[in-house]
């Protein structure tokens, strides 16, 4: 008669994952000091070889399989920035044997029918890239599934995220512009995220330290619906060049879109950028560096930021944490043609 093979043992796990014993016992003990990866190494060959455990049973903690991104239709649509998140996410997730179903929504609204399928949701944990709004969160919440922000972030820590320092990218941003001299600066906005609201007081402390007496009436411009950022860009900071009196020498925009829009309201008034006028934006889109002339901006890993987000939930999984983590990414200033120093007034026909 055959004798039954023995129960695999923690060492043949560690073995055949090519691991120490101890780094297995972490992730059995959901204790932390073990990558994302081999957390998942370790959990597949735990269950291919069979291994239960000293109780008989499985003892290890529940991986995700499925996820649900949840994401507005405009940013897989015709959106870069966002395009590039969104693709290294799903390179990352089918590296992780996690699949994916995307949820495309056309409003930030979480009572609309677009958002039937996360109430309903029937996978394992859920990731929304560009959504913060505090009405999502909670939807998101009322689910139980493990969720992580993309580009974006929970004022009130309930899930994870993971996103530029929006706050240290304003500071920067103007910083560089008061470097050159410049005083009358103006940040060009739409202040209906957190993520944006972040980088206008990263702008308002650079402000202050430099001395400047700071007023949101006087130094920021809303210009309201994001679907016509470079139309009301234009249209708005034509009227602001042309009228205000002293007229910014330089503006800091929340993105490379809103630049464009402020780049085409200082060529109908004939201001050079930089002589008249410097311009920074935020994102480095590609577009930036194509722009005439090309565009100063601050640059973040935006593949960085899709890898990162599948590593966080895969942790939140794997039960090495239990409270909410925010991962947040440095951004670098990228010096081009668009600013300079601070230089003569130029007068503008009226």
């Amino acid at each position: 008669m055959t004798k039954p093979l023995p129960a695999p043992t923690l060492k043949d796990v560690a073995e055949a994952a090519g691991l120490s014993v101890a780094a297995v016992s972490k992730v059995f003990n959901n204790r932390e000091g073990v990558s994302a990866a081999n957390r998942a190494l370790v959990t597949r060959i735990a269950e291919e070889i069979g291994y239960r455990g000293r109780s008989g049973r499985a003892t290890i903690a529940t991986r995700i399989s499925s996820a649900l991104v949840v994401t507005l239709d405009k940013y897989v649509t015709n959106d870069v920035f966002y395009g590039q998140i969104v693709d290294s996410l799903l390179k990352s997730a089918r590296e992780e044997s996690i699949d994916i179903d995307l949820a495309l929504v056309t409003s930030n609204d979480p009572t609309s029918a677009d958002y039937d399928t996360l109430r309903n949701i029937r996978v394992d944990a859920a990731i929304l890239v560009g959504l913060d709004e505090a009405p999502v969160i909670d939807a998101v919440r009322s689910t139980g599934r493990p969720a992580v922000l993309v580009n974006g972030m929970d004022r009130k820590m309930q899930l994870s995220s993971v996103s530029p320092d929006y706050n240290f990218g304003g500071w920067a941003a103007t910083q560089h512009l008061l470097e050159l001299g410049h005083r009358e600066i103006v940040h060009v906005t739409h202040l209906y995220r957190e993520s944006l609201k972040r980088r206008m007081l990263g702008f308002r402390d650079a402000m202050e330290e430099a001395g400047i007496a700071f007023s949101m009436d006087h130094h920021v411009i809303d210009v309201g619906d994001p679907d016509l950022l470079t139309l009301s860009c234009r249209d708005k900071i034509t009227e602001i060049l042309r009228e205000r009196t002293p007229r910014p020498t330089a503006i800091f925009c929340a993105s490379d879109l809103v630049a464009l829009g402020v780049m085409q309201a200082a060529a109908s008034l004939g201001l050079s950028v930089p002589d008249d006028l410097s311009i920074i934006g935020f994102d480095d889109l590609s577009l930036a560096a194509h722009a005439s002339p090309p565009l100063t901006t601050m640059h973040m890993d935006r593949a960085e930021m899709g890898r990162l987000a599948v590593t966080l939930l895969l942790e939140q999984s794997l039960a090495s944490f239990n409270s909410a983590r925010r991962i947040t990414l440095g951004v670098q200033l990228v010096e081009r043609k668009t600013t300079g120093p601070v230089g003569g007034i130029a007068v503008l026909p009226r």
